[in-house]
């Protein structure tokens, strides 16, 4: 029996030291704020990435509700659970726009992207209102405003050839997608997200 006590141990040792490594990635993880929120057609959108995006329409709805003093604006301004849905929704219309936009353009995507973001930042004040609005980097302003518009100004062109609309297009499309919402107080259904408020 005595000379089972060796591998005993070494099997205890064992469970012991991945037990700390499973602890360390997941603190690691969770300060990282790596922590996924959603799964959207397979893509996972981390809890860094949804913070970045809700701190910056937060700010929109913001400077936006001194201007538009009634309607949705003041109603997501002033509603947490309305400006986090709001989040929400730019990932899942993103994720979806993007993947048609690069499925379509194949090999072209990045060659196009880049020309169309190019002709964007051309406009006159427009990335100086974006600073504005959203209180946003450069870099920032690339990945959260600048490619996503991009992408929707191209699909619609596409679109508009094909006789349909990008909203229209975009509503059969998110009832088709595969949504996994991880973040209380929020369901997906049918292709629109629920509140769920436990007061």
């Amino acid at each position: 029996m005595t000379s089972d006590y060796p591998k005993l141990f070494k099997k205890y040792y064992l469970l012991l030291f991945i037990i700390g490594i499973l602890s360390l990635l997941l603190i690691i993880i969770s300060k990282l704020e790596l922590i996924p929120v959603a799964l959207i057609n397979n893509k996972i959108i981390t809890k860094h990435e949804y913070e970045s995006v809700a701190t910056a329409l937060r700010n929109y709805y913001k400077q936006a509700e001194a201007t538009y003093l009634e309607g949705d604006i003041v109603k997501i301004a002033n509603d947490e659970y309305e400006l986090r849905k709001e989040t929400l929704n730019y990932f899942i219309n993103k994720t979806i726009i993007h993947n048609e936009l690069k499925n379509r353009l194949s090999n072209n995507y990045d060659k196009i992207l880049n020309n169309k973001i190019e002709n964007i930042r051309k406009k006159e004040n427009f990335i100086a209102a974006v600073h504005t609005l959203y209180s946003i980097n450069d870099s920032e302003i690339t990945n959260l405003v600048l490619i996503p518009l991009a992408e929707k100004e191209l699909l619609d062109g596409q679109l508009f050839l094909e006789k349909n609309t990008i909203d229209s297009w975009l509503e059969n499309e998110r009832i088709k997608s595969n949504v996994k919402l991880f973040i209380k107080g929020f369901n997906w259904q049918d292709g629109n997200i629920e509140i769920i408020k436990n007061d």
